[in-house]
């Protein structure tokens, strides 16, 4: 045991000593008492009021073993106190001991340690058992009655003398209260068997022994109190001197440490004699810890701010592990397509007797499209700057077609251009295409063949929406106490949090990030297991260093760098283990979901929400409004050179009073180009009716054409042509039938308050 810096070792005391023996200065006193308030003030606080409890973190309170018999503990420490004062007896009289005494005291020495193990399960795994066993032969026992002070100051009757900082006590039977004061006032708390007690720290290595510090501690009722000091644990791990050779040579070969250093052979050469001396001063403050198979791994400090090293036996690192499913993430949806036709150059099929009168149709899919107005007499080079929009359904090619308006017989192909929108980035694009027409061959050569007919100038940009959101909760699932790693012997734990400063239990939780499940684990904890061969009593043997002493180790041999490389790769290692641990408990919860599903049984996975159909849509969307953009219309019948349309547009639902109109067009003709928009409330009709008038100023405004859209149609949006039918129903004409009348308009929706 290395004694702490500034601490003096102090032999142990033969007997109590004189009043004025233990009276010291007032100051010094006063600074005593003043010193043991401030500690029970911060240890009450502590116990009102609970820290948040850590993955690792266990209590510092005594953790007791169901087995713990104070009975039994006290009539073991009775009869073992009178056969070790009867051997003591007859050494003194200097006469040879009976041999069945001295096994009758090995055998009582072996059924104490097994009870007094128990009453303290984190105390005592700081001692094998041939050190358990030389404790509690070297161990001063007092028998107090009730009312007796253990440790006290003036003018209170102790019955051990005060000694600052190299003595504790051990409560093995009975209740006994502590004082914050010395004299026997203040905050008072009660302890029991197996707590550790003193009115100074006493300290093995790095650890603090005493679970609670006053100043004066008093016999609720008869008890038994063991003295611990500095002395006794010396003599206790009097086989550590042996021990730390042994650390050493074992510590070393461990595959972390050894790679660092040139292999298992690293105790040769200039670098291995630094490291073999950094070693030994680190063994110093090395606890070792012994745990039964089966237990847990306690500490009094969280276990991630140590270093532990697997001596012998084997390990499990189980933990409580979450799955929450995760859904796709997915990049924002294209949900409208933007397009600009700004003009075109160079157009085929322009003539100085017969100029082009050309307009240009957008088509996405089959039944998405949009014309822009007929340019009269623009010739080979027309601008339009028109503009449509398109909802966007995962269609591969846009298709612009310019025409030229002929007001006698079918219109003329003037070219046409293919778009593919899958090398369209979300940014969208701006540029020029080739136009393209078949190639007058007057019955020879390549029917197939296609020939220049200009240039066209559009821009196409896209409308992103965010993914939607998913409709139902996602799925989760718990699995408790799960195995997620094994540590074998010469393996460490805790050096990646040391080396590298990240938080383990995070970088293992990485491991799913790859999967369609994320991973949360908590109570993690290292449990004691059966080495494969091995009896089943035997022990597992921890070595336990602090993280800082273990750092100061590796900057003092200058292997921080290199080890910190290694302890990444053996992070990563840990990672791929725990990643195939998840794998395999989500492949058994879907085999039992499936099953389940089989079965009729109750699933895991959460309902999901019915999606939006028409028949709840006209209930849901009642009272909404509906944005409208009546854009153009085409091909509209009626009027003469003398007297041309004067169109405009009336929208409204089925059945509703309110309507929107768009402003009349003075002679506009067949091809009129509004872009109005308006609003109109949803009252939940089936049906959007649309209607051209012609305006006449001295008689009644005559119907031209009319149509509709459904309620199908326009439930998700709607944006595109609706075809257009004559006044009436009657018949089209030959020439109406060759070009269909259409207008072209839009339907978006507001949100509904709360989401839909």
């Amino acid at each position: 045991l290395a004694p702490r810096p500034g601490q003096v070792q102090k032999p142990l005391p033969q007997r109590p000593e004189s009043a004025l023996q233990r009276r010291g200065t007032s100051a010094s006193r006063a600074r005593i008492v003043a010193a043991q308030q401030a500690a029970a003030q911060q240890q009450q606080q502590q116990q009102h009021e609970p820290r948040p409890r850590g993955l690792y973190d266990d209590p510092v309170q005594p953790v007791r073993d169901s087995s713990a018999d104070e009975g039994e503990i006290k009539r073991l420490l009775t009869l073992y106190m009178r056969q070790r004062q009867m051997l003591q007896d007859i050494q003194k009289n200097r006469r040879r001991a009976p041999q069945n005494l001295e096994t009758e005291l090995r055998a009582l020495d072996q059924s104490l340690a097994r009870q007094v193990r128990a009453t303290n399960t984190l105390f005592f795994q700081r001692f094998d058992e041939p050190q358990l066993e030389r404790l509690i032969r070297a161990t001063p026992y007092m028998k107090l009655s009730q009312g007796r002070w253990i440790f006290a100051e003036p003018p209170l009757s102790a019955e051990w003398p005060p000694a600052r900082g190299d003595r504790a006590f051990l409560l093995l039977s009975g209740v006994v209260s502590l004082y914050s004061h010395p004299q026997g006032a203040g905050l008072k708390t009660q302890i029991f068997p197996g707590d550790v007690f003193g009115d100074d720290q006493l300290w093995a290595g790095d650890e603090m022994l005493q679970s609670h510090i006053a100043g004066a501690a008093q016999a609720e009722e008869p008890c038994i109190v063991g003295v611990l000091t500095t002395q006794l644990l010396h003599t206790a791990f009097a086989d550590r001197a042996i021990g730390n050779r042994r650390i050493v040579q074992k510590a070393l070969k461990a595959p972390a440490i050894a790679k660092v250093n040139g292999g298992p052979s690293c105790e040769t050469g200039e670098a291995g004699t630094a490291m073999v001396s950094a070693f030994q001063a680190l063994t110093q403050y090395t606890a070792n810890v012994h745990v039964k198979q089966g237990q847990q791994i306690l500490s009094p400090e969280p276990l991630d701010q140590s270093v532990l090293f697997l001596a012998k036996g084997r390990v499990s690192v189980r933990a409580d592990l979450h799955l929450v499913e995760k859904f796709a993430l997915q990049a924002p949806q294209r949900s409208r397509l933007h397009v600009f036709v700004e003009k075109a150059e160079g157009l085929a099929g322009d003539s100085w007797m017969d100029r082009l009168d050309p307009y240009c149709i957008v088509k996405l899919g089959e039944y998405k499209r949009f014309q822009s107005p007929v340019v009269w007499n623009a010739g080979k080079n027309v601008t339009w700057d028109y503009s449509g929009t398109f909802t966007y359904g995962g269609e591969e090619e846009l298709e612009i077609v310019v025409m030229d308006r002929d007001m006698m017989s079918s219109d003329d192909l003037c070219g046409a251009v293919s778009i593919g929108l899958g090398a369209i980035s979300d940014a969208g694009w701006t540029g020029s295409v080739q136009l393209k027409r078949p190639r007058k061959n007057f019955g020879f050569g390549d029917a197939s063949a296609e020939e220049a007919a200009g240039k066209l100038f559009v821009s196409l940009r896209w409308e992103l929406e965010p993914p939607a959101p998913p409709r139902r909760a996602p799925k989760e699932r718990l699995f408790p106490d799960q195995t997620l790693l094994e540590l074998e012997e010469q393996q460490c734990w805790g050096h990646e949090t040391v080396a590298l400063g990240v938080d383990l239990v995070r970088m293992l939780e990485r491991s799913g990030e790859a999967l369609p499940y994320s991973v949360h684990l908590s109570d993690l904890r290292l449990i004691s297991e059966r080495k494969k061969g091995g009896g089943t009593n035997e022990d597992t043997t921890f070595w336990k260093v602090s993280g800082h002493r273990f750092k100061h180790f590796l900057q003092s041999c200058g292997k921080a760098t290199l080890f910190a490389k290694e302890c990444r790769l053996e992070l990563a290692q840990k990672q791929t283990q725990v990643k195939e641990v998840v794998k395999g408990l989500i492949s058994k919860w879907e085999a039992q979901e499936k099953q389940a599903e089989f079965w009729g049984a109750a699933s895991f996975t959460p309902e999901e929400e019915a999606p939006m159909d028409p028949s709840l849509f006209m209930v849901a969307y009642r009272g909404v409004k509906a944005r409208i953009c009546i854009k153009n219309a085409i091909n509209l019948p009626g009027g003469s050179w003398f007297d041309k349309l004067d169109p405009y547009a009336i929208v409204r639902f089925r059945g509703s009073a309110q309507e929107l109109r768009t402003s009349v067009l003075k002679d506009a003709g067949g091809e009129p180009f509004w872009d109005c928009e308006g609003t109109l409330t949803y009252g939940g009709e089936a049906a959007l009716e649309v209607a051209v008038f012609d305006y006449d100023r001295w008689s009644s405004d005559g119907l031209v054409a009319e149509g509709e859209v459904s309620v199908n149609q326009f439930f998700q949006g709607f944006e595109g042509t609706v075809k257009l039918e004559p006044a009436g129903g009657g018949r089209k004409s030959k020439w109406k039938r060759a070009k269909q009348m259409a207008i072209i308009i839009s339907i978006a929706w507001s949100p509904l308050l709360g989401g839909s």
